[in-house]
Protein backbone atom coordinates (compact mmCIF):
# COMPACT_ATOMS: atom_id res chain seq x y z
CA UNK A 1 0.00 0.00 0.00
CA UNK A 2 1.30 3.45 -0.85
CA UNK A 3 1.12 5.87 2.04
CA UNK A 4 0.25 9.56 0.83
CA UNK A 5 2.09 12.12 2.69
CA UNK A 6 0.92 15.43 3.79
CA UNK A 7 3.83 17.67 4.06
CA UNK A 8 3.19 19.55 7.67
CA UNK A 9 2.21 23.06 6.69
CA UNK A 10 -0.01 21.78 4.39
CA UNK A 11 -1.92 19.58 6.75
CA UNK A 12 -1.98 22.13 9.50
CA UNK A 13 -4.09 24.24 6.83
CA UNK A 14 -6.32 21.45 5.84
CA UNK A 15 -7.03 20.51 9.18
CA UNK A 16 -7.80 23.67 10.37
CA UNK A 17 -10.25 24.22 6.86
CA UNK A 18 -11.94 21.06 7.88
CA UNK A 19 -12.60 22.54 11.81
CA UNK A 20 -13.91 25.56 10.40
CA UNK A 21 -16.08 23.58 7.93
CA UNK A 22 -17.61 21.26 10.58
CA UNK A 23 -17.98 24.39 12.99
CA UNK A 24 -20.19 25.99 10.18
CA UNK A 25 -22.22 22.98 9.54
CA UNK A 26 -22.63 23.39 13.65
CA UNK A 27 -23.27 26.49 14.13
CA UNK A 28 -26.12 27.58 11.10
CA UNK A 29 -28.52 25.47 12.22
CA UNK A 30 -28.70 27.21 15.55
CA UNK A 31 -28.77 30.59 14.01
CA UNK A 32 -31.83 29.79 11.80
CA UNK A 33 -33.53 27.70 14.48
CA UNK A 34 -37.57 27.98 13.75
CA UNK A 35 -39.26 27.34 10.45
CA UNK A 36 -41.27 30.51 8.60
CA UNK A 37 -44.45 31.10 9.96
CA UNK A 38 -47.86 33.09 8.85
CA UNK A 39 -50.05 34.64 11.36
CA UNK A 40 -54.28 35.19 10.08
CA UNK A 41 -56.92 37.13 9.96
CA UNK A 42 -60.26 36.16 8.32
CA UNK A 43 -63.65 38.31 8.72
CA UNK A 44 -66.77 36.23 7.38
CA UNK A 45 -70.19 37.69 6.63
CA UNK A 46 -71.26 36.16 10.09
CA UNK A 47 -69.22 38.19 12.01
CA UNK A 48 -67.41 35.57 13.27
CA UNK A 49 -63.06 36.47 13.20
CA UNK A 50 -60.97 33.70 13.02
CA UNK A 51 -57.30 34.61 14.12
CA UNK A 52 -54.28 32.11 14.76
CA UNK A 53 -50.89 30.94 13.83
CA UNK A 54 -50.07 28.93 10.99
CA UNK A 55 -47.10 27.25 13.11
CA UNK A 56 -45.29 26.78 9.97
CA UNK A 57 -45.11 27.90 6.26
CA UNK A 58 -47.94 29.01 4.48
CA UNK A 59 -50.38 26.46 3.21
CA UNK A 60 -51.41 25.65 6.08
CA UNK A 61 -55.02 24.05 6.67
CA UNK A 62 -57.04 26.49 9.33
CA UNK A 63 -59.89 25.17 11.22
CA UNK A 64 -62.93 27.50 11.34
CA UNK A 65 -64.00 27.05 14.90
CA UNK A 66 -66.19 24.13 15.34
CA UNK A 67 -67.99 24.09 12.09
CA UNK A 68 -66.08 21.23 10.09
CA UNK A 69 -65.01 23.84 7.42
CA UNK A 70 -61.32 24.75 6.95
CA UNK A 71 -59.72 27.90 5.64
CA UNK A 72 -56.26 27.67 3.41
CA UNK A 73 -54.12 30.01 4.79
CA UNK A 74 -52.07 30.78 2.04
CA UNK A 75 -51.13 33.81 -0.14
CA UNK A 76 -51.39 32.01 -3.21
CA UNK A 77 -55.08 33.71 -4.28
CA UNK A 78 -57.13 30.86 -3.35
CA UNK A 79 -60.37 33.17 -2.86
CA UNK A 80 -62.62 34.57 -5.56
CA UNK A 81 -64.54 37.37 -4.24
CA UNK A 82 -64.90 36.07 -1.11
CA UNK A 83 -65.12 32.18 -1.54
CA UNK A 84 -62.44 29.81 -1.61
CA UNK A 85 -61.58 28.24 -5.21
CA UNK A 86 -60.24 25.17 -3.81
CA UNK A 87 -63.44 22.08 -3.28
CA UNK A 88 -63.75 19.77 -0.23
CA UNK A 89 -64.09 21.36 2.73
CA UNK A 90 -63.33 24.71 2.33
CA UNK A 91 -66.38 27.62 2.43
CA UNK A 92 -67.55 27.33 -1.52
CA UNK A 93 -69.82 30.00 -3.29
CA UNK A 94 -72.88 28.03 -3.75
CA UNK A 95 -72.15 25.24 -1.36
CA UNK A 96 -71.78 26.51 2.10
CA UNK A 97 -73.59 28.92 4.49
CA UNK A 98 -73.42 32.07 2.59
CA UNK A 99 -72.89 33.90 6.77
CA UNK A 100 -69.15 31.68 5.64
CA UNK A 101 -68.79 34.26 2.96
CA UNK A 102 -64.90 35.56 3.58
CA UNK A 103 -65.02 39.21 3.94
CA UNK A 104 -61.52 40.36 4.42
CA UNK A 105 -58.41 38.52 5.19
CA UNK A 106 -54.55 39.20 6.04
CA UNK A 107 -51.59 37.22 6.45
CA UNK A 108 -48.30 38.53 7.89
CA UNK A 109 -45.55 35.95 6.70
CA UNK A 110 -42.36 35.54 9.33
CA UNK A 111 -38.96 34.34 8.59
CA UNK A 112 -37.66 31.38 10.53
CA UNK A 113 -36.05 34.14 12.78
CA UNK A 114 -39.14 36.00 13.44
CA UNK A 115 -38.28 38.77 11.56
CA UNK A 116 -41.40 40.30 9.59
CA UNK A 117 -40.96 39.26 6.12
CA UNK A 118 -44.13 40.61 3.71
CA UNK A 119 -48.01 40.60 3.95
CA UNK A 120 -51.17 39.57 1.75
CA UNK A 121 -54.84 39.68 2.27
CA UNK A 122 -58.26 41.78 0.63
CA UNK A 123 -61.80 43.15 1.64
CA UNK A 124 -64.03 41.79 -0.59
CA UNK A 125 -67.04 43.17 1.05
CA UNK A 126 -66.66 46.40 2.82
CA UNK A 127 -68.96 47.96 5.26
CA UNK A 128 -70.95 51.57 5.39
CA UNK A 129 -72.80 53.71 7.91
CA UNK A 130 -75.12 56.18 6.63
CA UNK A 131 -76.85 58.79 8.52
CA UNK A 132 -79.86 60.99 7.94
CA UNK A 133 -81.94 63.39 9.96
CA UNK A 134 -85.52 64.00 10.75
CA UNK A 135 -85.73 67.45 12.19
CA UNK A 136 -89.39 69.42 12.89
CA UNK A 137 -89.57 71.70 11.29
CA UNK A 138 -87.12 70.53 8.44
CA UNK A 139 -85.49 73.78 7.98
CA UNK A 140 -81.61 73.46 8.32
CA UNK A 141 -79.14 71.32 8.39
CA UNK A 142 -76.83 69.07 10.87
CA UNK A 143 -73.29 67.93 11.42
CA UNK A 144 -72.13 64.61 12.14
CA UNK A 145 -68.85 62.37 12.56
CA UNK A 146 -68.01 59.30 12.84
CA UNK A 147 -65.01 57.62 14.96
CA UNK A 148 -64.33 53.97 15.54
CA UNK A 149 -61.93 51.25 17.05
CA UNK A 150 -60.81 48.86 14.41
CA UNK A 151 -59.57 45.62 16.83
CA UNK A 152 -56.06 44.68 16.01
CA UNK A 153 -55.12 41.89 13.64
CA UNK A 154 -52.49 39.07 14.73
CA UNK A 155 -49.55 40.56 15.97
CA UNK A 156 -50.33 44.09 15.46
CA UNK A 157 -52.02 46.91 17.13
CA UNK A 158 -55.60 48.12 17.38
CA UNK A 159 -56.09 51.26 15.07
CA UNK A 160 -58.66 54.11 14.99
CA UNK A 161 -60.96 55.83 12.39
CA UNK A 162 -61.88 59.14 11.76
CA UNK A 163 -64.21 59.96 9.29
CA UNK A 164 -65.15 63.38 7.50
CA UNK A 165 -67.92 65.73 9.66
CA UNK A 166 -70.52 65.33 7.12
CA UNK A 167 -73.78 68.01 7.18
CA UNK A 168 -76.84 66.28 6.38
CA UNK A 169 -80.39 68.51 6.12
CA UNK A 170 -83.35 67.47 8.11
CA UNK A 171 -86.15 66.37 5.84
CA UNK A 172 -85.63 62.75 6.30
CA UNK A 173 -84.36 62.22 2.90
CA UNK A 174 -80.82 63.53 2.96
CA UNK A 175 -77.99 61.56 3.76
CA UNK A 176 -74.23 61.12 4.15
CA UNK A 177 -72.48 57.64 4.21
CA UNK A 178 -69.16 56.66 5.20
CA UNK A 179 -68.07 53.81 3.19
CA UNK A 180 -64.91 51.29 2.51
CA UNK A 181 -65.41 50.64 6.55
CA UNK A 182 -63.46 47.72 8.43
CA UNK A 183 -65.50 45.67 11.01
CA UNK A 184 -64.96 47.28 14.92
CA UNK A 185 -66.91 49.77 17.12
CA UNK A 186 -68.08 52.99 16.07
CA UNK A 187 -69.38 56.23 17.61
CA UNK A 188 -71.96 58.07 14.96
CA UNK A 189 -72.37 61.86 16.68
CA UNK A 190 -74.62 64.65 15.83
CA UNK A 191 -72.42 67.88 16.75
CA UNK A 192 -75.03 70.29 17.70
CA UNK A 193 -74.05 73.99 17.15
CA UNK A 194 -74.19 76.60 19.89
CA UNK A 195 -76.68 78.91 17.09
CA UNK A 196 -79.13 75.50 17.16
CA UNK A 197 -79.13 75.17 21.01
CA UNK A 198 -79.86 78.40 21.94
CA UNK A 199 -82.58 78.92 18.98
CA UNK A 200 -83.97 75.64 21.00
CA UNK A 201 -83.53 72.70 18.88
CA UNK A 202 -83.27 69.67 21.04
CA UNK A 203 -82.49 65.94 20.21
CA UNK A 204 -85.30 63.34 20.64
CA UNK A 205 -83.48 59.99 19.53
CA UNK A 206 -81.78 57.81 17.45
CA UNK A 207 -82.65 54.61 15.93
CA UNK A 208 -80.67 52.57 12.97
CA UNK A 209 -82.22 49.47 10.97
CA UNK A 210 -80.07 46.76 11.19
CA UNK A 211 -77.10 45.59 12.98
CA UNK A 212 -76.28 46.05 17.09
CA UNK A 213 -76.13 49.11 18.32
CA UNK A 214 -76.85 51.33 20.96
CA UNK A 215 -78.15 54.60 21.41
CA UNK A 216 -76.93 57.79 23.41
CA UNK A 217 -77.11 61.16 24.22
CA UNK A 218 -76.84 62.90 20.66
CA UNK A 219 -74.97 59.88 19.96
CA UNK A 220 -75.00 56.08 18.42
CA UNK A 221 -72.71 53.32 19.38
CA UNK A 222 -72.61 50.71 16.87
CA UNK A 223 -70.95 47.45 16.31
CA UNK A 224 -70.01 47.15 12.98
CA UNK A 225 -69.60 43.91 10.85
CA UNK A 226 -67.68 42.96 8.31
CA UNK A 227 -70.46 43.86 5.00
CA UNK A 228 -72.70 45.51 7.08
CA UNK A 229 -74.60 48.27 5.81
CA UNK A 230 -76.37 49.91 8.73
CA UNK A 231 -78.09 53.48 8.48
CA UNK A 232 -79.11 55.43 10.78
CA UNK A 233 -81.61 58.68 11.52
CA UNK A 234 -81.26 61.03 14.05
CA UNK A 235 -84.24 62.76 15.07
CA UNK A 236 -84.55 66.92 16.46
CA UNK A 237 -87.49 69.02 17.17
CA UNK A 238 -87.10 73.20 17.36
CA UNK A 239 -88.87 73.66 21.07
CA UNK A 240 -88.72 77.83 20.91
CA UNK A 241 -90.42 79.60 23.52
CA UNK A 242 -94.05 79.70 22.51
CA UNK A 243 -95.59 82.72 21.20
CA UNK A 244 -99.10 84.03 23.02
CA UNK A 245 -102.20 83.77 21.45
CA UNK A 246 -105.68 84.42 22.69
CA UNK A 247 -109.13 83.41 21.84
CA UNK A 248 -112.26 84.91 22.73
CA UNK A 249 -115.78 83.74 21.68
CA UNK A 250 -118.77 86.47 22.28
CA UNK A 251 -122.42 85.93 21.30
CA UNK A 252 -123.70 89.06 19.43
CA UNK A 253 -126.97 90.54 18.58
CA UNK A 254 -129.84 88.47 18.63
CA UNK A 255 -132.67 89.65 15.60
CA UNK A 256 -135.57 88.19 14.23
CA UNK A 257 -135.80 87.24 10.67
CA UNK A 258 -139.69 86.85 10.51
CA UNK A 259 -139.89 83.07 11.32
CA UNK A 260 -136.91 82.27 13.61
CA UNK A 261 -134.37 84.26 15.92
CA UNK A 262 -130.72 83.98 14.89
CA UNK A 263 -128.04 85.16 17.27
CA UNK A 264 -124.52 86.00 15.78
CA UNK A 265 -121.27 84.78 17.45
CA UNK A 266 -117.60 86.34 16.80
CA UNK A 267 -114.80 83.66 17.24
CA UNK A 268 -111.45 85.56 17.42
CA UNK A 269 -108.15 83.68 17.72
CA UNK A 270 -105.00 86.32 17.99
CA UNK A 271 -102.87 86.06 15.41
CA UNK A 272 -104.77 83.55 13.22
CA UNK A 273 -104.33 79.82 13.04
CA UNK A 274 -102.47 80.20 16.08
CA UNK A 275 -105.12 77.84 17.94
CA UNK A 276 -108.37 75.90 17.07
CA UNK A 277 -111.48 77.03 18.56
CA UNK A 278 -114.36 73.86 19.38
CA UNK A 279 -117.78 75.33 18.99
CA UNK A 280 -120.75 73.25 20.15
CA UNK A 281 -124.55 73.07 20.83
CA UNK A 282 -127.85 72.65 19.00
CA UNK A 283 -127.20 71.25 15.84
CA UNK A 284 -123.59 72.97 16.22
CA UNK A 285 -120.37 71.40 16.80
CA UNK A 286 -117.39 73.47 14.10
CA UNK A 287 -113.54 73.78 15.00
CA UNK A 288 -112.46 77.15 13.87
CA UNK A 289 -108.49 77.89 12.59
CA UNK A 290 -109.26 81.66 12.25
CA UNK A 291 -111.56 84.32 13.26
CA UNK A 292 -114.95 84.26 11.91
CA UNK A 293 -118.61 85.36 12.86
CA UNK A 294 -121.39 82.43 12.28
CA UNK A 295 -125.15 82.73 13.21
CA UNK A 296 -126.85 80.24 15.45
CA UNK A 297 -130.32 79.37 16.91
CA UNK A 298 -131.37 79.63 20.63
CA UNK A 299 -129.63 77.25 22.99
CA UNK A 300 -126.68 76.66 25.51
CA UNK A 301 -123.38 76.59 23.68
CA UNK A 302 -119.85 75.75 24.64
CA UNK A 303 -116.68 76.55 23.24
CA UNK A 304 -113.06 75.39 23.89
CA UNK A 305 -109.59 76.41 22.52
CA UNK A 306 -105.98 74.39 21.88
CA UNK A 307 -103.05 76.05 21.17
CA UNK A 308 -101.22 74.92 17.49
CA UNK A 309 -98.01 74.09 17.04
CA UNK A 310 -95.44 77.08 18.48
CA UNK A 311 -97.72 78.95 20.16
CA UNK A 312 -99.60 78.66 23.68
CA UNK A 313 -102.82 79.95 25.14
CA UNK A 314 -102.69 83.23 27.44
CA UNK A 315 -106.18 83.83 29.40
CA UNK A 316 -108.96 81.46 28.82
CA UNK A 317 -109.40 78.24 26.57
CA UNK A 318 -112.86 77.63 27.07
CA UNK A 319 -116.40 79.12 27.91
CA UNK A 320 -120.29 78.91 27.42
CA UNK A 321 -123.22 81.09 26.54
CA UNK A 322 -127.13 81.31 26.17
CA UNK A 323 -128.24 81.94 22.54
CA UNK A 324 -131.43 83.95 23.38
CA UNK A 325 -134.85 83.59 21.87
CA UNK A 326 -134.84 87.07 20.31
CA UNK A 327 -138.78 87.40 18.54
CA UNK A 328 -139.73 90.63 18.75
CA UNK A 329 -142.33 92.59 21.56
CA UNK A 330 -145.94 91.86 20.31
CA UNK A 331 -147.96 94.85 18.64
CA UNK A 332 -151.17 95.32 20.75
CA UNK A 333 -154.41 94.41 19.06
CA UNK A 334 -157.94 95.61 20.71
CA UNK A 335 -160.92 93.83 20.43
CA UNK A 336 -164.82 95.07 20.69
CA UNK A 337 -167.49 93.26 20.15
CA UNK A 338 -171.21 95.98 20.82
CA UNK A 339 -175.07 94.72 20.01
CA UNK A 340 -176.75 98.23 18.58
CA UNK A 341 -180.02 99.04 17.18
CA UNK A 342 -182.77 96.64 17.65
CA UNK A 343 -185.23 96.94 14.80
CA UNK A 344 -188.68 94.77 13.77
CA UNK A 345 -188.85 93.80 10.30
CA UNK A 346 -192.24 92.51 10.44
CA UNK A 347 -191.78 89.14 11.74
CA UNK A 348 -188.89 89.55 14.05
CA UNK A 349 -186.78 91.27 15.99
CA UNK A 350 -182.95 92.03 14.86
CA UNK A 351 -180.26 93.33 16.89
CA UNK A 352 -177.05 94.62 14.78
CA UNK A 353 -173.95 93.84 16.11
CA UNK A 354 -170.59 95.30 15.53
CA UNK A 355 -167.34 93.62 15.77
CA UNK A 356 -164.41 95.86 15.61
CA UNK A 357 -160.39 94.52 15.52
CA UNK A 358 -158.10 96.91 15.61
CA UNK A 359 -155.65 96.10 13.75
CA UNK A 360 -157.26 94.06 11.08
CA UNK A 361 -156.14 90.08 11.15
CA UNK A 362 -154.73 90.88 14.65
CA UNK A 363 -157.00 88.52 16.04
CA UNK A 364 -159.70 86.34 16.02
CA UNK A 365 -163.14 87.04 17.46
CA UNK A 366 -165.64 84.31 17.95
CA UNK A 367 -169.14 85.11 18.62
CA UNK A 368 -171.52 82.51 20.11
CA UNK A 369 -175.34 82.16 20.76
CA UNK A 370 -178.67 80.69 19.59
CA UNK A 371 -178.37 79.76 15.99
CA UNK A 372 -174.64 81.63 15.61
CA UNK A 373 -171.32 80.44 15.93
CA UNK A 374 -169.03 82.47 13.44
CA UNK A 375 -165.31 83.62 13.86
CA UNK A 376 -164.07 87.33 12.59
CA UNK A 377 -160.45 87.78 12.02
CA UNK A 378 -161.86 91.49 10.84
CA UNK A 379 -163.94 93.81 11.80
CA UNK A 380 -167.25 93.41 10.94
CA UNK A 381 -171.02 94.25 11.80
CA UNK A 382 -174.06 91.29 11.58
CA UNK A 383 -177.79 90.89 12.66
CA UNK A 384 -178.92 88.32 14.99
CA UNK A 385 -182.31 87.36 16.59
CA UNK A 386 -183.10 87.98 20.37
CA UNK A 387 -180.85 86.33 22.43
CA UNK A 388 -177.94 85.31 24.89
CA UNK A 389 -174.84 86.01 23.17
CA UNK A 390 -171.02 85.76 23.99
CA UNK A 391 -167.43 86.10 22.48
CA UNK A 392 -164.37 85.73 22.52
CA UNK A 393 -160.80 87.01 21.64
CA UNK A 394 -157.35 85.08 20.72
CA UNK A 395 -154.73 87.49 19.10
CA UNK A 396 -152.85 86.48 15.88
CA UNK A 397 -148.98 85.59 15.66
CA UNK A 398 -147.03 88.59 16.34
CA UNK A 399 -149.83 90.40 18.70
CA UNK A 400 -151.20 91.09 21.61
CA UNK A 401 -154.45 91.21 23.52
CA UNK A 402 -154.71 94.93 25.01
CA UNK A 403 -158.15 95.26 27.01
Amino acid sequence: MTELRIPRPIGVALLALLTMIVSFAVVAPAEAAGNPYSEYRFTFANGQVLTGSTQGGQGFEAPVFDTGYTIHVSCSAVFDDGWSSNQGAFPTQGVHDAGWEILSYKIDRYKGNGSYHFTCGETFTPSSITVKKNASPASEAFDFDLNGEIPAPPGGSSSTYDGAIASVLGDNVDSYTWSNLDAGSYTLSELMSDAQRTAGWQFTGVSCDSGVWTAGDESVAISLRGGQDITCTFSDVLEAEPEPVTVSVVSGTCEWDGESSNTTVTITIDPALGATVTLTGPGVDIDFTSSDTIVVGPGEYSWSAVAAGGYELSGTSSGEFTALDCEPEPDPVTVSVVSGTCEWDGESSNTTVTITIDPALGATVTLTGPGVDIDFTSSDTIVVGPGEYSWSAVAAGGYELSG
